[in-house]
């Protein structure tokens, strides 16, 4: 089936489940592409359920809830000699992990029956966050004005990485990102070119957009939502304690 005009957009999921923060819109109707693990935690054996991904999701969407490796990711990061810590004390296989999500829900996308076109408007988000609002004509207007990815808001490092907006025709932006990130930080350690000012998520987002030509801009009520950082034995609060993903 073809996608009438006035709804050409769909949404794009990754990632860890946590949470889950309420959806406080309607979403049913609305294409999804969800890629997350079976656990919902990166430090619990906790499964997500059939039912809770109804729930979650409605009606209308295509899921690949697969089994999550983290010493995948782990054994990624020992081939590109990097240290095991960012600048920010967050680890590499994190990051890896993160764009590879990215990617893989990109992939369920695109491999969908649906007439999706070059203009679909395409909105990737976390899966652990709550959808209070969002406006299509805005993000439609601005693709066609201002920018190729919209965004919440810029950082000191980039911009904040919650929420992407684009068209399908920029679909390859997202798609690539897993790749050329793994060389960004090595590039980054060693002083090479090309090289982000910065090692952390949103910095390599960012490079990676300008490496490709394309723009960004920001707007914060093109996608409105809840969030809730839920700490676990990986992250870097835990400072000096900080488990290895994949290896401890």
């Amino acid at each position: 089936m073809s996608v009438a005009a006035d709804n050409n957009f769909v949404f794009c999921i990754y990632g860890f489940l946590r949470d889950m923060q309420e959806y406080q819109v309607d979403t049913d109707d609305i294409h999804k592409f969800v890629y997350v693990p079976k656990k919902r935690y990166e430090d619990k054996d906790i499964e997500v359920t059939q039912d809770e991904l109804n729930n979650r999701f409605g009606k209308n969407y295509i899921a690949d809830v697969y089994q999550y490796d983290s010493k995948f990711y782990y054994e990624e990061c020992k081939k590109l000699n990097i240290p095991e810590f960012n600048s920010a004390r967050q680890q590499p296989q994190r990051i890896l992990s993160f764009f590879n999500h990215i990617k893989k829900s990109l992939e369920l996308f695109e491999k969908s029956s649906h007439n999706f076109n070059d203009e679909t408007i395409i909105f990737l988000f976390r899966s652990d966050i709550g959808i209070k609002k969002y406006d299509v004509e805005l993000a439609r207007k601005l693709l066609e004005d201002e920018g190729d990815v919209v965004v919440e808001f810029f950082t000191k490092n980039g911009f904040r990485d919650m929420f992407f907006v684009f068209k399908k025709k920029n679909i390859s932006i997202f798609k690539t990102l897993y790749e050329a990130s793994k060389q960004y930080i090595v590039n980054y350690h060693k002083g090479m070119d090309p090289k982000p000012h910065n090692n952390v998520p949103e910095a390599l987002l960012d490079f990676h957009i300008k490496q490709v030509n394309k723009k960004v801009v920001s707007e914060k009520s093109v996608f409105e939502f809840t969030w809730k950082h839920i700490c676990n034995k990986y992250c870097g609060h835990n400072k000096g304690n900080t488990k290895i993903l994949g290896k401890d």
